[in-house]
């Protein structure tokens, strides 16, 4: 099987401190204010019936930003793929091959953030019932579906 990444790139890659940056500028990070207003509410929602639970708060927020995270990275990947956007890191000098590798570690990060996400999710569901599981594979399909191909809703 041919990957369509060099793995030994990627680790090289990932020292680099141009790929932290052009990580941070991928995570987009003003966006995350959504995922954490939105679980956030809900936090304060459960606490407001008398429902509150503080190591289900704790998760879910932190689940929340870390899949929002992840959406961010995969759409990122995506779209500079797909031309959408201009080329945010120039400035970073990575061009060509490495810059091709650049992305794939971007996606792959992304990737990793959903992979995180998904046991604390389950373990979440199982505390609180098969809604919640369904729930999050919506929102697994719809983060990356956002701009990921074949589906990419945002087109």
């Amino acid at each position: 099987m041919h990957l369509p990444f060099d793995p030994r790139e990627l680790i090289r890659l990932a020292f680099d401190p141009r790929t932290w940056r052009a990580g941070l500028r991928a995570l987009r990070v003003p966006s995350l204010v959504i995922a954490a207003f939105s679980c956030g509410l809900g936090v304060a929602l459960a606490y407001r019936d008398g429902r509150g639970d503080a190591l289900a708060s704790i998760l879910v927020v932190g689940v929340g930003l870390v899949l929002q995270a992840g959406v961010n990275l995969v759409n990122d990947f995506f779209e500079f793929k797909q031309r959408r956007v201009g080329d945010k890191i120039a400035h970073l000098r990575i061009f060509g091959p490495q810059r091709r590798q650049l992305e794939w570690l971007i996606f792959l990060a992304g990737l990793g953030c959903f992979a995180a996400v998904g046991p604390v999710g389950l373990f979440l569901a199982w505390r609180s019932g098969w809604p919640l599981a369904a729930l999050g594979a919506v929102g697994f399909v719809g983060g990356y579906a956002y701009t990921g191909e074949p589906l990419n809703y945002k087109r």
